[in-house]
């Protein structure tokens, strides 16, 4: 006799409640009352024999168990998600939800979206930006670009670059207080940091070998948005990542003087689950996407250098 599955709402309420965090987030997402998620939490409980939430301060946190069950359980749903919307939209038609990074979005994806609308006016594009890495599910998702030192397993993962970093600034900054022919000229120099990623320079510096150490100006900014915008104006060199400084240098809009662009050992991948890739207008954008960098990656000769690494 086949086990007899626990009530759908409870299921529902206990992904939202795992995937959230919380109790009261899950209401919300699901426009019932916390009190409804415990109830239909401690029914699901009572009927498995597990326990899968813990106290945790003043909220809960997910047991061995409950993370376990958790994964299962958005898994079947991802199924069922899927197998409705092949039901739903035919073909490439549909909702297309992006998960990627604000710089890359801002500085490589939208500049070149035109050519993917054009050959599938028919897929609603939903972009999304999140503040951590994951932040978004599945469930809201079908695609994220994410930056990886090594291949996720369990889903479908595509390698789009290998990153590097790049100095830059722009042309008026290196007219003016170059030339800058090695990294020791950058000595002098205003060089822009990111508040989220404070020792960067620190990293580029050690790679490159700079021979004498940093005694110019310093500016921070809390974004790398923020960075690449302020050495567009003039204001010092910033770090920037390849899959973006592909576009900037070759737009002209900031330059890489030294052409010593580092390594950094980790990689960009584009990520979705095995179900959601099947999907037509997901692997029309899996197909799109990584023609967009193998292009990029044959024009990258004159812009890329020399590679460095620790």
């Amino acid at each position: 006799m086949s086990t007899r599955l626990p009530p759908f709402k409870s299921l529902e309420a206990f992904e939202a409640a795992g995937r959230l965090g919380s109790y009261k987030a899950a209401a919300a997402e699901l426009n019932v009352t916390p009190s409804a998620i415990s109830h239909r939490i401690s029914a699901l409980e009572k009927a498995l024999g597990e326990t899968f939430f813990a106290p945790q301060g003043r909220g809960t946190t997910l047991t061995q168990a409950g993370r376990t069950y958790l994964g299962a359980v958005q898994r079947m749903f991802d199924q069922l998600r899927t197998a409705t919307d092949r039901l739903k939209h035919k073909g490439v038609a549909g909702p297309l939800g992006v998960q990627v990074f604000s710089t890359i979005l801002r500085g490589w994806l939208i500049p070149r979206l035109p050519r993917f609308t054009e050959r599938h006016p028919e897929v609603e594009l939903n972009l999304m930006t999140p503040q951590n890495p994951f932040d978004h599910p599945f469930q809201v998702r079908d695609l994220s670009v994410e930056y990886l030192r090594a291949p996720m397993s369990g889903v479908v993962c595509d390698l789009l670059c290998e990153d590097r970093i790049h100095a830059v600034c722009s042309p008026a900054y290196a007219a003016r207080h170059g030339p800058f022919n090695s990294p020791a000229d950058l000595a002098e120099a205003t060089l822009i940091h990111t508040m989220y990623r404070p020792d960067e320079w620190a990293f580029w510096q050690e790679v490159v070998r700079a021979e004498h150490g940093h005694q110019g100006r310093n500016m921070r900014v809390s974004t790398r948005n923020a960075a690449i915008d302020a050495a567009a104006a003039g204001l010092g060199f910033a770090l920037v990542h390849w899959p973006v400084a592909e576009g900037l240098l070759r737009s002209g809009a900031l330059v890489a003087p030294l052409d010593v662009p580092v390594e950094t050992g980790h990689s960009f991948y584009l990520v979705s689950t095995p179900e959601r890739a099947a999907l037509p207008r997901v692997a029309a954008f899996r197909e799109w996407m990584l023609s967009e960098f193998a292009r990029d990656a044959a024009g990258q000769g004159d812009a890329a250098g020399e590679k460095r690494r620790v």
